[in-house]
């Protein structure tokens, strides 16, 4: 394909973008969550544009709709929205059943697909700090997620603060040691919940529950950082005179890409802008899922000023026509071999 091909690309499908924001934005942004009529009105759209270019259109057992063009858990049950809606419920409306989506890998897996290649907003500030555009993305970091509880007791706040066993300070002192111990090993890590009881003005809190979410694309550091928060929390406790619990929560390795697929993305990315860009990612995204079927690669486009999962979310139109022109390139390299 010549260059203006790959540029009209890219037009069309911010053209679809736009189009599809019509359809499902309000004043908080553009929002298709699963399991809504927004989401019904998107997937609606997606078939009927799909079905126009010839797809062949499927839907399998986790209601994940499928476009083919040819020749080119029970701990889930337990989850809640939050609206209060269980995982189940919501399921409900749709006739489907938690326990059937097991089946939906086996009916990826029977549709002989070779590759999986993903085009993302960054959501993070780096390639913007960079003035570059789209960046080919070599691997996810690994997540190590927990709740820790601190428990003291709870004293007047009339009580000399020597002499209080309050929870949440050593929640906050081993939180600040958090943030010393991500700088330390470049790694990420982040309290982004915090709970007291008994949440009353005038009484030093009891009990403490933070989360930890911490994340290194290189794996000793992961357990590194993880083991280090532990002792910065045994600390804390011990400064502050309370016991700390640990409730891990979640748990995956860092992701590194197919290394092949890796050549090709930088190569688009390189024929698009002039430099083979390439970084990791450090937020989560379905290739990291993905890579444990089949060879994953993914492609970030600059986000502006890292902001997603808000209205305020954009990529300049210039930004992106450059991302989506290199993922299409990365597309026909895969495709053609």
């Amino acid at each position: 394909m010549a260059d203006t091909e790959w540029k009209a690309g890219a037009k069309n499908v911010i053209g679809y973008l736009k189009e599809l924001r019509k359809l499902t934005a309000d004043a908080d942004g553009a929002h298709r969550v699963a399991w809504t009529p927004t989401w019904d009105k998107a997937q609606a759209w997606f078939k009927e544009k799909m079905e126009a270019e010839g797809a062949e259109i499927s839907v399998d057992s986790a209601n994940s709709v499928w476009a083919k063009i040819p020749g080119e858990t029970e701990e889930a049950a337990k989850l809640k929205d939050n609206d209060g809606i269980s995982f189940v419920d919501a399921l409900k409306r749709y006739h489907l059943d938690v326990h059937d989506f097991p089946k939906a890998r086996d009916e990826f897996l029977a549709k002989n697909i070779k590759e999986y290649l993903e085009l993302h907003i960054e959501q993070a500030p780096v390639l913007e700090s960079q003035k570059k555009s789209v960046a080919c993305v070599y691997g996810i970091t690994g997540c190590e997620r927990q709740y820790i509880t601190f428990h003291g007791q709870r004293t007047h706040s009339g009580a000399p603060i020597p002499m209080r066993h309050d929870a949440f300070l050593a929640a906050a002192e081993a939180s600040l040691a958090f943030r010393e111990i991500g700088f330390k090993h470049d790694a990420y890590c982040t309290v982004g919940k915090v709970s007291v009881a008994p949440d009353v003005v005038t009484i030093s809190p009891d009990t403490c529950t933070i989360s930890l979410d911490q994340r290194s694309i290189d794996p000793d550091v992961l357990a590194a950082i993880v083991k280090e928060a532990k002792e910065a929390c045994l600390e804390a406790a011990e400064h502050n005179k309370v016991t700390v619990t640990f409730e891990p929560v979640w748990s995956i390795p860092p992701t590194i890409f197919d290394e092949h697929l890796k050549k090709l993305c930088q190569a688009a990315v390189e024929e698009e802008t002039g430099e083979p860009t390439t970084m990791f990612s450090g937020p989560l995204h379905d290739a990291a899922e993905m890579a444990k079927i089949v060879p994953s690669i993914m492609m970030f486009a600059m986000s502006s000023r890292g902001l997603s999962h808000c209205k305020e979310e954009d990529t300049p139109e210039k930004d992106l026509e450059l991302a989506i022109a290199a993922f299409l390139r990365l597309v026909d390299k895969a495709v053609s071999e």
